[in-house]
């Protein structure tokens, strides 16, 4: 494996940064909530003022911990069509997700900038993602396709589900989220 970062750890810390966000916020709002309906009256406003305040705050985490979640279900998404469909128009992208085009560029691009795709970035010129292919694998590809037949096959990411096509024997990396395949 290279000693560039995958975007695995990204994502999987991102997944769980989102699900404690959510839990601490359920259990700021119950408590925070329950003492602000049961609490003694006699707190004052402010005592109210100070419960509004967190609950607040248990609001924020569990709406956080929701576009936490659905932004790894969107790059889940976008991965597949990338590599599945072999689709790197943004506007094609865009139409396969329901979404505006720029919703769909400021999105990737956030993602490209938190590391959940490596090696990748947006070409305003040709309006497509473009994902740079690793020039390690590509020379020991034509040096052992020069000296004996290679036979490949097609590999799913566990991490991403994108099909990456390796060959058989050998240890590669994930194109679209650098994860290690195995053959």
């Amino acid at each position: 494996m290279s000693m560039q970062q995958t975007s695995r750890p990204r994502i999987v810390a991102y997944r769980i940064a989102g699900i404690i966000a959510s839990i601490l916020g359920y259990f700021i709002d119950f408590i925070f909530g329950l003492t602000l309906i049961f609490g003694n009256p006699l707190g004052g406003v402010g005592t109210i003022i100070v419960l509004l305040i967190f609950i607040a705050i248990g609001t924020w985490l569990i709406i956080y911990g929701i576009k936490t979640k659905r932004k790894i279900i969107r790059f889940k998404k976008y991965v597949n069509i990338i590599s599945l469909e072999n689709e790197t128009s943004l506007e094609n992208i865009a139409n396969a997700c329901s979404q505006s085009i720029d919703f769909v560029i400021k999105d990737l691009e956030v993602m490209i900038a938190q590391k959940f795709f490596t090696n990748a970035y947006i070409d305003r010129d040709t309006n497509e993602i473009v994902l740079e292919r690793k020039n390690n694998s590509e020379v020991s590809n034509n040096i052992i396709a020069k000296t004996e037949v290679v036979e490949s096959k097609v590999v799913t990411c566990k991490n991403c589900g994108a099909s990456n096509n390796i060959t058989i024997g050998t240890v590669a990396e994930c194109e679209f989220c650098g994860s290690v395949l195995n053959s």
